[in-house]
């Protein structure tokens, strides 16, 4: 069974812009290369992201009347590190952006002297990551407990089991019956879950208004990594060469994260963009800080 037809994500609209928020660095070297990196997806931001689903899948189970039941989904479910699904999750690479073009949330990361966003035209920039690379997966971030618990209940109960020409009650009843067709069940639902992981977050995250390219890596790409904070963090560089004869990528704005000396930064952004053809606004941080 294909996982990727057990997967629905909110996809972006065509008129909507995305953001990227990165370093000065980060700009030049989207410039400069027109490449993006793609973190390995266990060495994301927010480490406990794919212990997080599981929080998710025991608030589900522990709904269920059948305690049986629950306690044996809950046996099988469990978040191990040596499983094949978890070392497998490691092939997929994020690459994030923002719909919001000012976020005091993701300034706070990337805006303490160095921070810019570059805001995309979301349909044209799509089609240049999808063009040159193994895009698997894109869609917003989802956020609302509620509503994550809805998405996996209706993969566990109904999704699943219709793909296998079940029911969930039937795949539970006669699971020591026909153990073949319950394990299958159970690996079906550990992959679709190895996914939607990289597509939950907490609540508290909710005003990154995030939405996430996944891609997987495979021997022919080349995985590189660079120095963060004292460790090695793997990546891929995602190659966008624009449209158009002058393959420009679709930049439509450039932001100056809130910050000392302000002015500075955003006259020597405005002609670096200008000098590599780039002809578009390059604005201040609305947002206030104080130092």
């Amino acid at each position: 069974m294909k996982t990727k037809k057990l997967i629905h994500l909110e996809k972006i609209r065509e008129d909507q812009k995305l953001y990227h928020y990165t370093k000065c660095s980060g700009v030049q070297g989207i410039i400069r290369e027109k490449t993006f990196f793609a973190t390995d997806s266990s060495f994301l931001n927010d480490s406990n992201e794919f212990d997080y689903i599981w929080t998710v899948i025991e608030s589900i189970l522990d709904e269920m009347s059948n305690a049986a039941w629950r306690d044996e989904l809950k046996r099988v479910f469990a978040v191990d590190e040596e499983s094949d699904n978890y070392r497998k999750s490691k092939e997929y690479y994020v690459l994030s952006f923002s719909t919001c073009a000012d976020s005091i949330t993701l300034w706070a990361e990337f805006g303490d002297s160095t921070g810019y966003n570059i805001g995309l035209s979301s349909k044209n920039i799509i089609n240049c990551i999808s063009r040159e690379n193994m895009l698997v997966y894109d869609g917003f971030v989802i956020y609302d407990f509620d509503e994550q618990k809805r998405i996996l209940r209706e993969l566990l109960v109904r999704i699943i089991p219709g793909e296998l020409s079940s029911t969930f009650e039937d795949i539970m009843r006669e699971g020591k019956k026909t153990p073949v067709l319950f394990e299958k069940f159970c690996v079906t639902f550990r992959k679709a879950v190895s996914i939607y992981a990289m597509f939950f977050k907490q609540e508290e995250f909710k005003e990154e208004h995030e939405y996430r390219f996944v891609f997987k890596s495979d021997k022919k790409k080349e995985v590189f990594f660079r120095e963060k904070d004292g460790f090695l963090l793997p990546y891929l560089k995602i190659s966008v060469n624009g449209d158009g004869k002058n393959g420009k990528l679709p930049i439509e704005s450039v932001m100056v994260a809130p910050k000392n000396h302000i002015d500075l930064a955003q006259k020597g952004m405005q002609q670096y963009m200008s000098y590599n053809g780039y002809e578009v606004p390059v604005t201040l941080s609305n947002i206030k800080l104080r130092y």
